[in-house]
């Protein structure tokens, strides 16, 4: 409804980041900082924030929280930041040797209370090895 729309619109506001945003933000980022490395979903927070705070002129503090490695989305960085440069980060040893760890799938049924089941059984599985 209109109100519903108009009362959300009074306590969020939301901005669209293009991918192209998105790779420049990683790249600025990473330059501008020495290194640090966005993820994209984090860097499309960062550019939606700069976004927001241009338009509104807003002199409020801004945080925006980083929600995976990079190294998920080492394609994207290196299309940011470079192929040469990605390929001199480190990655960090859990994500270095994922490769090497077995895949596990289970496909199941779409119920709630099958998952819910599968999760209670793995669980207690792993506790017992």
């Amino acid at each position: 409804s209109a109100d519903l729309l108009a009362a959300c619109r009074s306590e969020m506001t939301s901005e669209r980041v293009a991918d192209d945003e998105v790779l420049a933000t990683i790249a600025d980022v990473h330059a501008r900082t020495g290194g640090f490395t966005l993820d994209p979903h984090s860097a499309i927070g960062v550019a939606a924030a700069k976004q927001y705070l241009a338009k509104t002129s807003s002199a409020s503090p801004m945080i925006c929280l980083a929600c995976a490695h990079w190294a998920k989305f080492a394609k994207a960085v290196g299309n940011a930041i470079g192929e040469e440069k990605l390929q001199q980060m480190p990655l960090p040893e859990p994500l270095a040797s994922l490769h090497t760890m077995p895949t596990r799938v289970k496909k199941l049924p779409n119920t709630t209370d099958t998952v819910k089941s599968f999760i209670a059984e793995t669980v207690a599985e792993r506790k017992r090895s």
